[in-house]
C-alpha cells in the first residue's frame, strides 16, 4: 500500500503513512485531544441530563447534591437553585425536616442571598421553629431592607413567640406597605387583642372584614371580642354573619 501523501510512492508504515510522513508525537497529540473531546462531551451530557433529572425529581437531598456538584461542574448558584427545589418539593409533600435541611443548604452556598434566607424563614415557620424563623427574616431585613413580604413574616413569627409588642412593630410596618391587605389586618387584630387593647382589635378586625367580606374567620373573631366584653347583640351580629358565610359551604 502506497502513502496518502500526495506525491509520495513510499511503502505504508503505520496510519496509511510512510516513514517520513509518519510522526509519533502529532499521533499521539491527536488521540489526546480526541479523548478530551469525547470527555468533554460525556461530562456536557451528564450535565444536561443530571440537572434536568435533580430539578425535575427533586429526589435527592443535600448530601448527594453535593456529590453531584463535584461530578456536574454546577455553579454555586445552580446547586442553591437544586437545594431550592428540593426545598420546596419536600415542603409540598409535607416532609418538613428535609425540607429545612434542603433551605439550610442553600442558604450555606449563598449566604448573602436575601432570598434564600426568607425561604428558609417560611421553611422554620411551617416547621414550627419560631425562633429559628425569627432569625432568618431578621437576616432578610438587614440584607434587603424593603424585602417584599419579609416583615410581615417577621411580624407573625414574633407573635407565635407571644412577643406581641415586637411583632406589632412589624406588623404595623408591613400594613404600611400594604394597606389593603387583609390577613395582616386581621393579625394585627389578633396582636391587639392579645395586648388587652379592645378599641385597636375591633379596629383592625372590622378593617379585615371591610376589606374581605366574604371571610368568615373575620366575624368569628370580631363576635368573640365583642363576647367577652359582654356585648352581646353586637356578638350575635357577627355570629349571625358568620354563619351565613358558612351556609353555602356545609351545602356543598
Amino acid at each position: 500500500m502506497i502513502c496518502i501523501v500526495k506525491g509520495c510512492d513510499q511503502e505504508v508504515a503505520k496510519n496509511k503513512l510512510c516513514k517520513d510522513h509518519y510522526d509519533p508525537d502529532a499521533a499521539q497529540s491527536e488521540e489526546k485531544t480526541g479523548k478530551n473531546l469525547s470527555k468533554q462531551a460525556l461530562n456536557d451530557q451528564l450535565l444536561m441530563v443530571g440537572y434536568r433529572a435533580l430539578v425535575i425529581s427533586g429526589k435527592i437531598a443535600g448530601g448527594l447534591v453535593r456529590g453531584y456538584n463535584t461530578l456536574l461542574s454546577l455553579t454555586r448558584e445552580e446547586h442553591a437553585e437544586i437545594l431550592k427545589h428540593i426545598g420546596f418539593s419536600k415542603l409540598k409533600k409535607g416532609q418538613k425536616a428535609k425540607s429545612v435541611e434542603a433551605f439550610e443548604d442553600a442558604v450555606q452556598l449563598e449566604p448573602d442571598n436575601a432570598e434564600a434566607h426568607f425561604h428558609l424563614g417560611q421553611a422554620y415557620v411551617t416547621a414550627e421553629q419560631f425562633d429559628k424563623a425569627c432569625d432568618s427574616f431578621t437576616k432578610v431585613l438587614a440584607l434587603t431592607p424593603d424585602y417584599e413580604g419579609a416583615a410581615a413574616a417577621l411580624g407573625e413569627a414574633l407573635y407565635n413567640r407571644q412577643e406581641y409588642n415586637a411583632a406589632l412593630t412589624y406588623l404595623e410596618q408591613a400594613l404600611k406597605r400594604s394597606p389593603n391587605n387583609a390577613p395582616l389586618a386581621y393579625r394585627l387584630g389578633l396582636t391587639h387583642d392579645k395586648l388587652g387593647a379592645f378599641d385597636d382589635a375591633v379596629r383592625f378586625f372590622q378593617k379585615a372584614i371591610d376589606l374581605s367580606p366574604r371571610n368568615a374567620k373575620y366575624y368569628y373573631s370580631l363576635g368573640l371580642l365583642y363576647d367577652t366584653k359582654g356585648m352581646k347583640d353586637e356578638a350575635l351580629q357577627n355570629f349571625r354573619s358568620a354563619m351565613e358565610l358558612e351556609k353555602p359551604k356545609a351545602a356543598e
